[in-house]
Order: C-alpha cells, then structure tokens, then sequence
C-alpha cells in the first residue's frame, strides 16, 4: 500500500479530459465529468443521436437491422481526451475513455451474445504516421473490462486513394472513398456464423461504420453491430 502511495505522490492520476489532478477510483476529474454529455436516444435507422434532430430520410440507414450505439456527444473535454489518443500519441488514455464507455453501454449489450469485438482498422497512412491504431487500442481496452474477446486481426483495410483525414471529409466523399477502399476481411472462418461487435472511437457520417459492417456480413457474421465512444454532429 504504500508503495501505491508513493506512486500516486509522484505520478499524481492525470484527468484524461484536461490533464489535471483526478479523484482517487474516478476516471475523470469533478469538472470534465460535469461536460460529459450521454446519448441515450437514437435514430432507429442510422444510430444518431436524435437530440442532433437528423430525420431517417436524411441519415442512411444502416444494414440488415444492425445497431449503432454512441455513449457521449462529441465535444468539450471529452472531444480533448479523444483527440490526445488519437494525435498526441497518449496511448495510456485508451484505458479510462474504455471505463467510460463501459459506464454508459448499449441497453441491448447483455442480451446481444457477442462472439467478437473487431476494430475499426486504420489506413496504411495513419498506421505510418502514428504507429498505433486508436481505436484497436480502445477496443482492447473494452474487451479486458468486459471479458469480450478481441479479434484484432480480423479486418484490413486496403490504402485510401485519398489522404484526408475521415473527421474532414463531407458525407458523400465518404460513402465514395469507401466505395474505392473496401476493408478485407482476413479469413472467413473467424466472421462467418458469429456475432460481432465494432468498436471505434467516433462516428461522425456512419459511413466508416457501414461500409465495416456490410463487409463482416457478406463474409457470412451473422450479426453485427457497432459501439463507439462518441458521435459528432452529422454532416450531410
């Protein structure tokens, strides 16, 4: 124990959200928790946060019935702690975002008898720039918290014609790099009959996702649904 105490003197908890002190068994501090904004209605169709006010025709529904969850609107401190993972090479916040994800879960969760959690995968640009996949460590993450088991081999994704980051990209241009740059998945024996479950950090247009979960389905998963950390404010 006091070695424990002597680690927390030195290297004091660090908020994920604004790098500040944190409270002993907390995952963010008092001031970043009171920002956190849970989703708790969606979109039947697509998954978004119905509070944005996106109507189905406009939303792009996604495939064979799947689900889409988001724990939290994207923004505020949250939207920092996201950003640090994902641009500042803070790899070691992958572990208090997944305790947030898993404070606030898909209602549908436990009835859903998942066989396995796969990841978003990244470009072979983002893989060079960054040397880690954000969301491959979100899901790991997840999985030791939840006792889900990670398949993290399971997809690739072919290199993007296009080099703009997805996050700055509209949603159309979207829908069109997935239709040059389909993922792969890497043997069928690992999808086909199973339910799965995707993991990522933010769903900005769904198209990621979708294109993800049609590619899983055509490989023969019999379901697959999808859980991110955060949604953004849709872009048509």
């Amino acid at each position: 124990m006091w070695l424990a105490a002597t680690l927390d003197l030195l290297f004091p908890r660090r908020c994920p959200g604004c790098d500040g002190e944190r409270p002993d068994g907390a995952t963010l501090c008092s001031i970043c928790e009171i920002s956190l904004l849970p989703v708790d209605a969606f979109c039947p169709h697509c998954g978004a946060p119905t509070a944005l006010r996106l109507e189905p025709a406009c939303c792009g529904a996604l495939a064979d019935g799947s689900r889409l969850w988001s724990s939290y609107l994207y923004g505020g401190d949250l939207q920092r702690a996201i950003w640090r993972l994902k641009y500042e090479r803070a790899m070691h916040l992958a572990s208090p975002l997944s305790s947030l994800m898993a404070a606030h879960p898909p209602p549908w969760l436990t009835s859903a008898d998942i066989d396995g959690v796969v990841h978003v995968p990244s470009s072979s640009a983002a893989m060079r720039r960054r040397g880690y996949n954000p969301a491959g460590l979100l899901a790991a993450a997840l999985c030791r918290r939840s006792g889900l088991t990670h398949q993290p081999s399971a997809l690739i994704r072919r290199p993007l014609r296009q080099t703009r980051a997805q996050m700055k990209r509209g949603a159309d241009e979207r829908r069109q790099a997935m239709d040059q740059s389909p993922f792969v998945v890497r043997g069928a024996r690992a999808v086909r009959g199973r339910r799965l479950l995707v993991v990522d950090d933010v769903v900005t247009t769904a198209a990621t996702l979708r294109s993800l979960m049609e590619t899983l389905r055509a490989a023969g998963a019999r379901r697959v649904d999808a859980w991110t950390l955060a949604a953004t404010e849709r872009r048509r």
